[in-house]
């Protein structure tokens, strides 16, 4: 675990090539050193208990503090380095071999029982967990972590799905679940490769951290695309190009898109680009996506769009699209196409198409439609169905054993 927040070279590079872990952020893989040291206390604390102090305990302690105290005058260049002042990283290491050195002199002169030795213990740790981490994270109110931003009350939602994005650093995306919004710029640990292949037509993408948008003018078409009606700046910002002033108060300026797409929307022209390379160059001199969609598969290159009504809501997590198509249409979403996207309509499944390098897309013939975009992995199916087939191999395995009894 430790080897893994170090983001050792050949423990990574090794792990990456796994099945699964190629897109993954494997450092993560540090909280095994958390979950292997709370085994090994417990296993530790068993031992005290059912032999009380022993030679092991006060040797073992006092090679820790030799350790630690080594491992501390070694990093002296590195807190220089970084500006910790001699009183912060004494303390710290104070913090740090003191319980041990405690520990270790009450288990080699007071000799207590292994279930007080074991408790003391527990004592020390909850000592130096007080002493090293207060002030770290102060004692807040509720209202801290969200607190009311009036302003963001004009945002008229509440009809069709919509999302917002917000200028630079003010206003961070994890955040947004908080207020009850969608913020295009949330991000994850595991991000469909197609639509990372975006992000430079519309984003400036940070290492482990989220896509800053720092000019909404010229962002704006893609954004347009990914269903932001929405912006928000800072309370002194100049209206955008583009953009037009929705409310403004001390706390941000909000600006709405006026040529925002729905979530699920029928565009004029379509294209076919089966090249990824030259069909993100394509997008990338689109200025409006309303007007021309660019198909992944191949076929005849340009093609006019049928023409079609939507009407579109959520309903939980899933898309209804309600549809009256005059003419053969194709319908263009700003889904992901993650795999295990389904859409139905009159019981029966829709065939689905990339649009747009990396997002969702179906055809709907002549007439009434009702659409429902859902996610269903094959992985959950197997997952639900493995459940439950442990479930009734263990139900048969107990009545099994208790016809035998």
């Amino acid at each position: 675990g430790l080897a893994y927040g170090a983001s050792f070279p050949g423990l990574m590079d090794l792990t990456a090539r796994l099945p699964g872990f190629a897109l993954a952020l494997n450092y993560r893989l540090v909280f095994l050193a958390g979950l292997g040291i709370a085994g090994l206390a417990a296993l530790g604390t068993e031992r005290l208990e059912a032999r009380g102090p022993a030679r092991s305990l006060v040797l073992g302690n006092g090679a820790w503090v030799v350790g630690l105290f080594a491992l501390f005058l070694a990093a002296q260049p590195l807190f220089s380095a970084r500006g910790l002042s001699p009183a912060f990283t004494w303390t710290q290491l104070a913090f740090e071999i003191g319980p041990l050195a405690a520990l270790a002199l009450t288990a080699l002169f007071w000799k207590p029982a292994g279930q007080h030795l074991a408790a003391a213990a527990l004592a020390l740790l909850v000592a130096q967990r007080f002493l090293e981490m207060r002030g770290t994270y102060p004692t807040l109110s509720a209202s801290t972590l969200a607190p009311q931003l009036p302003t963001l009350a004009a945002l008229p939602l509440g009809g069709d799905p919509a999302r917002i994005v917000a200028r630079g650093d003010v206003f961070r995306p994890n955040a947004a679940a908080l207020y009850e919004i969608e913020d295009v710029r949330g991000y994850e640990s595991l991000v469909l490769d197609r639509f990372a292949d975006t992000f430079p037509l519309w984003s400036h993408s940070q290492p482990a951290s989220f896509n800053r948008v720092d000019d909404l003018a010229s962002a704006r078409p893609f954004l347009s695309l990914l269903n932001v009606r929405y912006a928000i700046g800072a309370p002194a910002d100049p209206v955008p190009e583009g953009w037009r002033e929705q409310a403004r108060g001390p706390e941000m300026a909000l600006f709405a898109n006026p040529t925002a797409l729905s979530r699920a929307f029928v565009p004029r022209d379509l294209r076919r680009i089966p090249d990824p390379v030259e069909r993100l160059a394509a997008m990338s001199a689109a200025r409006d996506f309303a007007g021309i969609a660019f198909l992944n598969s191949a076929g005849p290159a340009d093609d006019q769009n049928g023409k079609a009504v939507l009407r579109i809501r959520e309903a939980g997590p899933e898309l209804v699209v309600e549809a009256s198509v005059a003419t053969r249409a194709f319908v263009a979403t700003s889904l992901s196409d993650w795999p295990g996207w389904i859409a139905e309509s009159g019981g029966r499944a829709l065939p689905l198409e990339t649009v747009n390098h990396a997002f969702v897309g179906f055809w709907l013939e002549p007439g009434e439609h009702a659409v429902r975009l859902r996610y269903r992995p094959g992985s959950w199916t197997l997952g639900v169905g493995a459940f439950f087939a442990g479930v009734l191999v263990w139900a048969l395995l107990a009545v099994s054993r208790r016809s035998r009894l």
